[in-house]
């Protein structure tokens, strides 16, 4: 998982490769100072990508968070609520119940935005419901 401030900063700076290939952590220390991997300013759709640009390759494996928080899909979203706080998380990979062969190991990705009461309830209209009757 990368975080979309790691993704504009790499597209601001124009870490482009001519070919694919992998990146060292030398090359990614040179290139970018942690005050600018710290940075959540800034939106994606700001940053203007030339054609060429486009054909080129972005290696952000050194920029990936290889261990991130998961939950399986089953999990409530009270106790997901309890992780986000406790933790201070800003995302949960949401995984399936039962690995499979063709099952994708990632189901979603559940943000602190999508735990706001309104987004709740704008997926789950008939929460609203059951509350006002209890």
């Amino acid at each position: 998982m990368i975080l979309r401030a790691h993704l504009i900063q790499v597209l601001k700076k124009r870490w482009f490769l001519k070919e694919p290939r992998r990146t060292e952590e030398w090359e990614v220390r040179e290139k970018f100072t942690w005050v600018e991997l710290a940075e959540r300013e800034g939106k994606i759709e700001e940053v203007a990508i030339t054609r060429d640009e486009m054909e080129m390759y972005v290696d952000l494996h050194p920029l990936t968070n290889t261990t991130p928080f998961t939950v399986l899909e089953s999990m409530s979203v009270a106790k997901a609520m309890v992780l986000f706080r406790q933790v201070g998380l800003r995302h949960l990979l949401v995984v399936p119940k039962y690995q499979a062969s063709g099952v994708s190991p990632v189901v979603g990705i559940l943000t602190r935005q999508d735990l706001l009461a309104h987004n709740i309830l704008t997926v789950f209209p008939h929460l609203a419901n059951s509350k006002k009757r209890n």
